[in-house]
């Protein structure tokens, strides 16, 4: 799988676009106005990272979301996902690693996960 391709497929889901901070190595997308990154998995041709920002973190909240993120991230390994929250340059990021395909099907699952990660960010900023 190329990530170009990928790309190409995605950007045929409405709501989706090229991010203006676009990089050789990453696909850079805005999915409903939120960043994703697309990283492709260095040992798996097939495989991807995708990483959602959530956005910056209050300082006076920091306390409150590291406790939040350390208990979704439990729960999530409790479900046995590959997904995970985490705090990167004070910004809350989620992420998730999948085997990627431009299977139509697979196309529309991913995009499907991902406007919902994308509302889950815009109503996390908005909860501020």
């Amino acid at each position: 799988m190329k990530l170009p391709d990928l790309e190409t497929a995605l950007l045929k889901i409405p709501g989706f676009k090229k991010s203006p901070n676009h990089t050789k190595d990453t696909l850079r997308l805005e999915v409903d106005d939120v960043d994703f990154t697309v990283i492709p998995d260095s040992t798996n041709d097939n495989r991807v990272t995708v990483c959602c920002l959530f956005g910056p973190i209050p300082p006076d909240h920091l306390p409150d979301v590291l406790r939040e993120v350390v208990a979704q991230n439990v729960e999530l390994r409790r479900q046995s996902s590959t997904a995970a929250f985490g705090v990167s340059d004070g910004d809350l990021i989620y992420a998730f690693s999948t085997d990627a395909s431009i299977d139509p099907d697979f196309v529309q699952a991913l995009g499907g996960v991902m406007r919902s990660a994308a509302s889950q960010a815009l109503h996390w900023q908005q909860s501020l």
